[in-house]
């Protein structure tokens, strides 16, 4: 599908250059776009979560809640799954990632935004009590997931396998950059905004608050309300990049007809 994005500027702040493709699409559009790594991700492993790794296969549900806890966990341990354990991915990136390191027989994720809400409405999650089920995470993640799941009467194991943190050349790479080049910026997680405001002099912080701000979620609706940016949020229909396009597309439209 083709795109007119022209006038269209934004800023997208994600992991590790989480993204890319996006910002070339919007710069083969017409558009300008600029991707700025905010979260830098280190892979790191207790011993004893390596030995929870290592007995995965006793688990009745494996749950992976991002990219990165798919890559952390088959780095420190390359296969563990059988055909009884059943897999949730938090959404569609993160699936495809599974699959690309091993073949799953049951391979669950939720429809729309990527995200705990979602993942917990599943079938396969309602219904929990006495099962065994491992959630593999970074450090400092919610704890929506195993809180709700604990509640629900199953026996819960959160195993850690990345952390995240800010890159060291943020704030040096965030003072060469012209924030007046853009009318949008991305909001796909709280951690990459509150690392692009944290790290931004506070003339830069000014300005990105005065900003149009797409983000994925209800939760990051109030977020943005709440870190100060003053105009309302676009809520993208998820985090692909087709419904970031359409919110962009439809706003452009509608600059074009205020013009």
């Amino acid at each position: 599908m083709s795109y007119n994005l022209q006038g269209i500027s934004l800023l997208s702040p994600r992991p590790d250059n989480r993204g890319a493709d996006l910002v070339e699409l919007i710069n083969a559009s017409a558009g300008f776009a600029t991707q700025l790594n905010v979260v830098e991700i280190v892979y790191s492993i207790t011993s004893e979560n390596i030995h929870n790794l290592q007995d995965l296969n006793s688990y009745d549900l494996v749950i992976f809640t991002s990219v990165y806890a798919v890559k952390g966990s088959f780095r420190y341990c390359p296969s563990y799954t059988n055909d009884k354990v059943i897999i949730a991915a938090i959404g569609e990136e993160t699936a495809k990632s599974v699959s690309n390191y091993c073949d799953v027989n049951s391979l669950i994720l939720p429809k729309g935004t990527p995200n705990s809400e979602n993942l917990l409405s599943l079938p396969e999650l309602l219904n929990v009590s006495g099962k065994k089920i491992a959630i593999i995470s970074g450090e400092g993640g919610r704890d929506l997931l195993k809180k709700t799941l604990s509640e629900r009467g199953a026996c819960v194991s959160e195993i850690t396998c990345y952390k995240r943190k800010v890159p060291d050349k943020l704030a040096k790479n965030l003072l060469l950059l012209d924030v007046d080049k853009y009318d949008w910026v991305l909001g796909t997680s709280q951690i990459c905004l509150e690392n692009l405001l944290g790290s931004a002099s506070e003339n830069q912080k000014h300005k990105l608050l005065t900003k149009n701000i797409i983000v994925i979620s209800d939760r990051l609706v109030k977020l943005v309300e709440d870190l100060g940016f003053k105009k309302k949020p676009f809520k993208a229909e998820n985090s692909s990049n087709s419904a970031i396009l359409k919110v962009l597309v439809e706003q452009g439209v509608k600059d074009d007809r205020k013009g």
